[in-house]
């Protein structure tokens, strides 16, 4: 089979595999339009003790935060503890005329009938204590008492006891939505489980979002939490970086059904601004489909507290409305995905990047190469019949891989003719736009294999991060060497594995100079830096000077470009196709080697796909054209550079020129 012919077919498949996936892009763009309202949450005891601070009852702290934007107020389930530390509830001695058939009581708590009903319901809901065990007598005339047996009340300290009846009140009073915050201890059993999710709906709330380190009903009653929470008409707020014990196994068996929540804890909110705590949830809610802010407010301070904490609160939600989002009360975006034959599609469309980039850039046999691409493609469609999910990952991952490989390799920026200084500029823009443009492509495909809410919900990801970033940065380094080292020799129609081959030999058997090393150790800690910053969650912090630098360029771009692509990926990628249009290709291997950092920062920019659609495209668009100008910046210097060498090389030296002199 002729080439021509192999790489009309492959192009062709990936020009089908690019219909389907732009049509799962349009899916992914409605899901994501479909619904903008954001709720912003503000926590019931801090404004309490705001209110306190400032001299105002809780009611008028209320109404001034609803009439800043606040759309709910979070109330977090008593404990035994609380209650006792608030006076409530006093521990009273037992005595032998409680003595029963289960002996001496092992402790006896008192309080108003309303308090102590509440502790004896939790006490026969929560730990399965039979009414045997836990009984209410009258203690005065407006007290009543509950003797408890076989437990003792240092080890009901962190019992959940309910709500009191007038936080939800106040907050129903004030026209805001009640959030109720269930405790996880105590709560683990089935009965138990439910029990607390009775009382949070008992107090008013449609979103329950879990106080503590862990979901109720982790480890072993995940499934029976989910069941409730749809039995009850609840929805579940999982917390972003909230690192709760159980929180994405209860999130994976509500497929969907729940609402992602972002806060700041109060940790972090000692270190931070006002400015960059509302730049932090705008970002949560525009970028990472955030469809709750828990807004804790800063400590309160000086007679202007409250005056303080509406103006935080009023400014976060102005720059909420001001990008287009409703404050109000968001459903959960309930769970669909796009047809499994559109799906398919773009992994067809992904397994013929493949090929060619064998037949392209290795010089494979196009017949076994089409060969091979019918029986991956045959495995593929039998993958997806058993595992559509898990085969759509492994196409998506091809695609990261193949497409920034292929659009750097396979551009022909230095062929023909060398072009003068500025002309082989243009031709290297050219050159890169359409580099970007394959790389674009790879990022559609991978939205196309992996078009699923769950992945919107950050329930399931993009696998093979790492392995995107190194291989194609890899793949063009070792290409590009073989190439420049094989093509010195190369005889016509000689074979383009063999010319690879041949440089790849010369390049082993090369004497390792110091420069060499010296490059490698950059080229090696660059592409570390690069891989450990990578995926959602980075594994190297973000300096203060960054957090500023990312801050600023997302007022001033809206959308932020990626700082790799601006900075070092595309200019590099400028310079090096027009240094080859210019017939200049000293050098190449190495800045087409850091040029395609940019195109795999594109497909990287589309792996992450809880991140709207929109959001990505524009962020993609702001990099290329500042790049752009960067590159363009960069050919400039070094052009100007290399023209000053040269006339200090050429230049004829003045001690010879008084040598030869006349005398």
């Amino acid at each position: 089979m002729q080439i021509r012919t192999a790489r009309a077919a492959c192009w062709a498949l990936v020009a089908v595999g690019t219909v389907a996936a732009l049509a799962a892009c349009a899916f992914r763009v409605r899901r994501e339009l479909a619904d903008r309202t954001v709720g912003v949450v503000l926590d019931y005891d801090e404004l309490r003790r705001l209110a306190a601070a400032g001299g105002f009852n809780t009611a008028q702290v209320l109404d001034r935060m609803k009439a800043a934007g606040a759309t709910g107020v979070a109330l977090t389930e008593e404990t035994l503890r609380d209650a006792l530390a608030g006076g409530e509830l006093y521990p009273v001695p037992v005595s032998s005329q409680d003595v029963t058939v289960m002996g001496l009581p092992t402790g006896a708590l008192a309080g108003p009938p309303a308090i102590i009903s509440r502790v004896h319901r939790s006490l026969i809901e929560r730990l399965g204590i039979g009414r045997r065990a836990a009984q209410m007598v009258p203690e005065g005339a407006s007290t009543m008492r509950v003797n408890i047996w076989g437990v003792r009340l240092t080890d009901l300290a962190q019992l959940g006891i309910g709500y009191s009846p007038r936080g939800p009140v106040e907050v129903r009073q004030a026209s805001l939505e009640v959030v109720a915050r269930p405790r996880a201890e105590g709560n683990q059993c089935t009965a138990a489980s439910h029990a607390a999710l009775k009382l949070a709906k008992e107090a008013g709330a449609k979103l329950v979002v879990f106080s503590g380190n862990a979901t109720l009903g982790y480890p072993d009653n995940l499934g029976g939490v989910a069941a409730a929470i749809r039995q009850d008409g609840l929805s579940y707020g999982y917390v972003e970086f909230g690192k709760q014990y159980g929180d994405a196994g209860l999130a994976a068996r509500l497929a969907g059904d729940f609402l992602r929540v972002h806060s700041i804890s109060e940790t972090e909110m000692l270190g931070m601004g006002v400015q960059r705590a509302i730049d932090r949830f705008v970002l949560a809610v525009r970028e990472r489909n955030i469809r709750v802010c828990y807004v804790r407010l800063f400590a309160p301070s000086g007679k202007d507290a409250v005056a303080s904490a509406e103006a935080y609160v009023r400014r976060l939600c102005a720059d909420l409305k001001s990008y287009g989002f409703t404050l109000g009360t968001p459903p959960p975006l309930a769970p669909q995905a796009m047809s499994a034959v559109v799906r398919w599609l773009a992994g067809v469309g992904a397994l013929a990047a493949v090929a060619l980039c064998l037949i392209e850039l290795l010089g494979c046999r196009p017949g076994p190469t089409l060969s091979g691409l019918a029986i991956f493609g045959a495995l593929v469609t039998l993958g997806a019949a058993g595992s559509l999910n898990g085969t759509m990952k492994a196409c998506a991952l091809l695609s990261a891989l193949a497409l920034p490989t292929l659009a750097v390799c396979g551009i022909g920026a230095g062929s023909g003719e060398a072009l003068a200084r500025w002309r082989a500029l243009g031709r290297g823009l050219l050159s890169f736009l359409a580099a970007s443009g394959l790389g674009i492509l790879g990022g559609v495909l991978v939205v196309g294999c992996l078009a699923d809410t769950r992945y919107m919900l950050k329930l399931d990801q993009f696998s093979g991060v790492k392995l995107a970033h190194i291989v194609p940065l890899l793949g063009v380094i070792i290409i590009q060497v073989g190439w420049d080292l094989g093509s010195r020799g190369a005889q016509a129609g000689e074979g383009r594995i063999v010319t690879l081959m041949r440089g790849w030999r010369e390049a082993a058997a090369a004497v390792i100079r110091y420069w060499h090393a010296v490059v490698f150790l950059v080229c090696a800690a660059a592409i570390g830096l690069m891989v450990v910053r990578s995926g959602n969650e980075a594994g190297s912090s973000v300096s203060g000077v960054e957090l500023a630098f990312r801050s600023l360029l997302n007022h001033v771009f809206g959308v932020r470009p990626r700082t790799k692509e601006v900075l070092i990926g595309h200019p590099l990628l400028i310079l090096a196709f027009a240094r080859m249009a210019g017939g200049r290709n000293t050098g190449r291997w190495l800045l087409l080697g850091l040029g395609v950092i940019g195109q795999i920062s594109i497909v990287n920019t589309f792996t992450h796909l809880h991140t709207p659609l929109t959001v990505s495209i524009e962020r993609t668009l702001h990099g290329l054209w500042a790049g752009a100008l960067v590159g363009v910046a960069l050919y400039a210097m070094v052009e100007f550079g290399e023209r000053l060498w040269e006339r200090w090389r050429d230049a004829p030296d003045a001690s010879e020129d008084a040598a030869t002199g006349p005398s």
